[in-house]
């Protein structure tokens, strides 16, 4: 990934925040993580060159009503939602919704790679 790209992670389980800041650190990615849905709409908005990563399910703001709420502000960013629940019905939403992947956890670093070289231009491995 080109330096500039930024990286916001929302997770509301610290060790998966820890665990994808650091492998997107090793890929020349600056990241961001925040614990809630609601911790990400309080930050700035994700820019042209950024790319979220949101879990589902979460306490207060899950993934897809945070994703909503960054399309209604008119963010544009690539979304990837990822989820512990293997639910046809929330792939089906997710997509729906617009998200650019949908990752079941536990997955590998080969796969986030792979869904975001797809849907992101700051992606230049």
């Amino acid at each position: 990934m080109k330096p500039s790209c930024l990286v916001h992670i929302v997770d509301d389980e610290e060790p998966i925040r820890s665990s994808l800041s650091l492998l997107i650190e090793c890929w020349g990615c600056r990241v961001r993580v925040y614990e809630s849905g609601a911790d990400l709409l309080a930050a700035d908005l994700p820019g042209a060159s950024d790319f979220v990563i949101v879990d589902v399910r979460m306490p207060g703001m899950g993934g897809l009503a945070a994703m909503d709420a960054l399309r209604a502000r008119g963010c544009s960013a690539p979304v990837i939602i990822m989820t512990g629940h293997a639910e046809a019905s929330l792939a089906e939403a997710a997509l729906a919704k617009r998200a650019s992947a949908y990752l079941e956890k536990p997955f590998s670093s080969d796969d986030l790679q792979r869904a975001m070289r797809a849907v992101t231009p700051c992606c230049s491995w």
